[in-house]
């Protein structure tokens, strides 16, 4: 379901939020590793994409929420809300090279290191 709100404002605020499991599920630490990886900081592939390869974000972050009950997997940031139609597409993409298998042994221990 995808919500739009229109403002007159000039940065936009924007959040992806996807069901997630709860603490008690095995695939818990596997959401913190991939929320590290997307949106764990300066050098997560979505602030390097989308902040300083393409400009399209003053912020972006990935976080994953896994209380006793649902959890949430969640990322968001801040905007000019004139790119955000690229920024759900490019956010999209990067998800995309994730789930597509997409990561190196580098990257996957540093992010194991960070959580």
């Amino acid at each position: 379901v995808l919500k739009w709100v229109e403002r007159d404002v000039r940065e936009g605020y924007f959040a992806f939020s996807f069901p997630a499991p709860s603490i008690r599920s095995d695939d818990a630490p596997v959401l913190d590793i991939i929320a590290e990886i997307l949106g764990g900081g300066e050098s997560s592939r979505l602030y390097k994409r989308l902040k300083r390869e393409l400009g399209l974000v003053k912020s972006i972050s990935a976080s994953s929420i896994t209380p006793v009950g649902p959890g949430l997997f969640e990322i968001s940031g801040t905007a000019d809300p004139k790119n955000f139609k690229a920024v759900v597409k490019d956010v999209l993409n990067v998800v995309k090279d994730l789930k597509d298998g997409d990561i190196s042994q580098e990257e996957l221990e540093k992010a194991k290191l960070q959580v």
